[in-house]
């Protein structure tokens, strides 16, 4: 399977959209990354504990419900991997932003403005740490979108 991925092209587009959906936010409404912050018996401020390992581990004898909520546990570990993975630089701002947002006061403009860059070039750098949290997240997802057969052809022909 993974040799049939590495074969497809890569939307990046859409996949950097897909992964912007997971972690985005509303004033009414939490993320899905909160979501499952939230089912793994976990909080926002958790994650910003300097150790991770710190955090309850789950017991060898499951209930359906424990058995459920060590997956979200294995899932939330794998974003906080694929979080670690973006190069520090990047990682800065998706956690600033997206992380570090507890209200969710901060806008857009104030990323751009805290690290002293233009909109456009923050709006570059958060799509890179988009395709590096795709690249290396290891959970029961994918977050990449792959061009269609018909989309490939459009390209070429």
């Amino acid at each position: 399977m993974e040799q049939t991925r590495l074969n497809k092209e890569l939307d990046r587009k859409a996949t950097i959209e897909n992964v912007r959906s997971f972690f985005k936010f509303s004033a009414d409404t939490p993320s899905g990354f909160e979501r499952l912050v939230a089912s793994a018996g976990s909080s926002m401020s958790d994650l910003k504990s300097p150790l991770w390992s710190d955090m309850p581990k789950a017991h060898s004898v499951f209930n359906d419900q424990a058995e459920k909520r060590f997956d979200r546990r294995q899932e939330l570990e794998a974003c906080y991997n694929a979080i670690h993975a973006i190069p520090l630089k990047l990682r800065r701002l998706f956690i600033f932003y997206y992380l570090d947002n507890d209200y969710h006061e901060k806008q857009w403009t104030d990323v751009a403005d805290w690290y002293g860059m233009s909109r456009k070039q923050t709006s570059s750098h958060m799509d890179k740490a988009m395709l590096y949290f795709a690249d290396s997240f290891q959970g029961e997802r994918d977050f990449h979108i792959y061009c269609s057969a018909n989309h490939n052809q459009q390209h070429h022909d």
